[in-house]
This record gives structure tokens, sequence and C-alpha cells, in this order.
């Protein structure tokens, strides 16, 4: 839960050499919360994405997506990471904010 006016950031590890980056999916400016995304190059990456046939998809960063609360409410936030081009391979990450 959040008061109006606080932040909360998420470290998510992603991909944007290869286009594989997280979006907001459902973000039709709720009023509830925005969100800003500051991305850093990771100092100890993880180990690369790899696809079924053993090929790296590209190096990767650890991005901080920052939410705030901007008015009383409940929301969803539906984020994804995955290409464009093939939407099967979609992650996907779903979570809920009280605004109080």
């Amino acid at each position: 839960m959040l008061q109006v006016g606080e932040s909360f950031c998420l470290e998510l590890y992603e991909y944007p050499s290869s286009g594989m980056t997280w979006e907001w999916e459902n973000q039709d400016n709720n009023g509830i919360v925005s969100m800003k995304k500051i991305t850093f190059t990771s100092t100890n990456p993880e180990p690369p994405l790899v696809d079924s046939t053993d090929i790296v998809l590209g190096g990767g960063t650890t991005a901080h997506y920052c939410f705030k609360g901007e008015g009383k409410g409940y929301v969803v936030v539906k984020m994804a990471i995955g290409k464009e081009d093939d939407p099967d391979r979609y992650r996907r990450l779903n979570f809920s904010i009280r605004v109080e």
C-alpha cells in the first residue's frame, strides 16, 4: 500500500540490444499510479538469455521501474517483456497497488 505521493521501485533485468525490454501493458493513465523508468548497466549481469537453439539474445541491463501514488484507488499493473514479432515468448509480471 502506498500513500499519495509515495513511490516504490522494481529492479528488472532486460535485454534492450535484442528488443527485450519491459513494458507496462495497461498503463492507460489510470490516475492512480504513474511510472518512471531508469536504466542502469548491470555490474554483475545474470546469465544471458538464450533461445531454444542456444543463441544468446543480447547483453542485459538492470532497469529500475519506479511507481508513484498519484490518486486514491486500486490498480493491477501488467508488465510484459518479449519481442513484438514473437508474442508467444512474452513473459508477464502482474501486481496490484493500493493508494490511500
